[in-house]
């Protein structure tokens, strides 16, 4: 956005450009004199700053002329006058006052000096350069590799070491898996997909091959006896792999793999459920569907069958299922009593309430199948609980509890945290959940990743934090770019 206006005279605007705001809700915005930076509550921390970082632990570091100062969350000063520095995952942090590094535990040992890069891992491990070479350690400081050229560690805590003869992959236990490889692609339940330049090889964790493929393989499959796909999580990562096979991870650990257009469901456990599927699906409450050529069936999470002979079928979160067939549609409660029947449509929400699509309209029900609204065009329930309806007269906007928010509405909306939004004929007005009106001009409205609110009135542009406190009136622009950066203009 700024480069916009590099070439203009933009002198006459009172410009600054707020930064994304951080973890614990402090923000920085940036002036003509420099950045500030403000805790959640407003108040100036530090003002006139080059920049500033706020790091997960809640230490953060000032940039001014001087240099950069790091502190702790509690303000209390660690190092200053720096020309880096660095705070990691595990509390360990780094700091440059000159050419090198120092590495330090949280509690303010040293763990190593007059080094040239430094890195510490999720899992504790770290690695450093020094003028020679690059040296591996683990989380309890012991060595696992040095004297290399390189070494990246993978999620799955395999590693690689680069030496003058190629890369070599290892195990956590320093357990050599290859001499030589390519790339190493790792996924959320441990396994990985191995490249070399004969072809790609899929291991479990614990280094066992699950499938081999070579490259001059077009569609034939090896696969070993004891194929599990619990070794599986994402075939996207290359082309090669995809055409090789397909694999979805599902919440509950369940595991479908698709091998030469057939798939295989699979426990978290790597115990097989059913193999030679046309297709499968598990849902949210752990119940799965197997779609075989002649039709699907349902199952509950612990394999019991629901029903079969189905077009298709979709279980809900809260344990309510829906049957598809020839005949029919059927929604039933987890008992497997029958909610309703011969309906175009039906969805029930997180929160029990459910409506039915008939030919007459939309029915909906609270939980336990109690008629809100009969017949009408619309019917929607939110993320807090509150619900609307549309008849001839316009919508209608009720609380969980079933209290009148208003009536006879063009529109209305309720966002997750619960602001909501009522269009009438005389226009659109923006309240907070506890019935706060911030304005009654509203012409438009964006909510940001971080629940702070861009709205558009007559008289300009608002910055709402998620608290409906105020940060900026009056703007002509409002954006947050793709850095993550706030621009404002007035």
């Amino acid at each position: 956005m700024l480069k916009t206006f590099q070439n203009y005279d933009v002198s006459f605007l009172n410009l600054f450009i707020m930064e994304k705001v951080f973890q614990k809700g402090w923000y920085k915005i940036r002036t003509k004199r420099g950045y500030t930076l403000y805790s959640s509550d407003g108040t100036i921390v530090a003002d006139k700053l080059k920049d500033c970082k706020l790091y997960d632990n809640g230490w953060y570091c000032l940039e001014t002329k001087q240099g950069m100062a790091l502190y702790r969350e509690d303000g209390s000063l660690v190092a200053e006058g720096l020309v880096d520095c660095h705070v990691f995952d595990n509390g360990w942090y780094s700091i440059e006052n000159g050419k090198t590094k120092t590495l330090y535990r949280a509690d303010g040992t040293k763990v190593a000096d007059m080094l040239l890069f430094c890195h510490v891992y999720p899992n504790g491990w770290y690695k450093i350069k020094t003028v020679d070479s690059y040296a591996l350690y683990r989380a309890n400081e012991t060595v696992v590799a040095k004297n290399f050229l390189d070494c990246w560690l993978y999620d799955n805590g395999w590693y690689a070491v680069k030496a003058k003869k190629g890369c070599s992959l290892f195990k956590p236990d320093r357990t050599l898996v290859l001499r030589e490889f390519r790339r190493c692609r790792t996924f959320n339940n441990g396994c990985c997909v191995v490249e070399t330049k004969t072809g790609q090889t899929f291991y479990r964790p614990d280094g066992t091959i699950v499938v081999q493929k070579s490259q001059e393989e077009d569609s034939d499959v090896q696969k070993p006896k004891g194929f599990q796909s619990n070794t599986l999580h994402n075939a996207g990562a290359s082309a090669s792999a995809t055409e090789m096979i397909d694999c979805l991870v599902y919440p509950n650990g369940f595991y479908a793999v698709k091998v030469d257009r057939k798939w295989s469901l699979f426990r978290a456990d790597g115990s097989t459920v059913a193999e030679n599927l046309k297709g499968c699906t598990v849902f949210p409450n752990g119940w799965y569907e197997l779609r075989y050529p002649d039709g699907a069936a349902l199952y509950r999470a612990d394999g019991v069958m629901v029903a079969d002979g189905l077009l298709s079928s979709y279980a809900f979160a809260n344990g309510w299922y829906q049957l598809e067939t020839l005949a029919k549609s059927s929604l039933y409660r987890q008992d497997g009593s029958v909610v309703a029947q011969g309906f175009i449509s039906a969805y029930v929400y997180t929160n029990g309430f459910f409506k039915i699509l008939t030919k007459k309209g939309w029915s909906l029900y609270r939980p336990d199948g109690t008629l809100i609204a009969q017949n009408v065009e619309e019917c929607q329930v939110f993320a807090n609980g509150w619900y609307n309806f549309k008849s001839k007269r316009g919508f209608t906007l009720c609380r969980a509890d079933g209290s009148l928010v208003a009536e006879e509405l063009k529109a209305c909306a309720v966002m997750p945290d619960g602001w909501y939004v009522l269009e009438t004929q005389q226009g659109k007005s923006l309240y907070l959940m506890d019935g706060t009106c911030l304005t009654t001009d509203m012409q438009w409205m964006y909510v940001f990743v971080n629940h702070w609110y861009k709205v558009i009135s007559k008289g300009g542009i608002t910055l709402y934090r998620a608290d409906g406190s105020k940060v900026a009136d009056k703007l002509s622009f409002c954006e947050l770019r793709d850095d993550g950066i706030f621009m404002l203009i007035y």
